[in-house]
């Protein structure tokens, strides 16, 4: 994977919207937990490798972003304090 943005995602970035392509759900939880303040566990290895494109807003509750991501990459979650655990 390149470090490479297109100019498009880097201004998308700036308005709160966080576009990932092609990247690993444990990349995504690294840019997320940076956003939210948060620690993001998984249970399973194999579902931190799950590769997806989406594009999420950091400025909505944390909640909401892991339903919208959760529901597009098939896993399920909890939320134990600033503690966010993968299923």
């Amino acid at each position: 994977v390149t470090g490479q943005a297109e100019v498009k995602d880097i201004k998308e970035w700036k308005n709160s919207i966080l576009v990932f392509k092609d990247q690993s759900l444990a990349q995504i939880a690294t840019q997320l937990e940076r956003a939210y303040d948060v620690k993001f566990s998984f249970r399973n290895a194999q579902t931190a490798k799950e590769v997806v494109t989406v594009t999420l807003q950091d400025n909505i509750p944390l909640n909401q972003t892991l339903r919208i991501l959760g529901a597009g990459a098939g896993f399920k979650y909890s939320i134990d304090g600033k503690n966010i655990i993968i299923k």
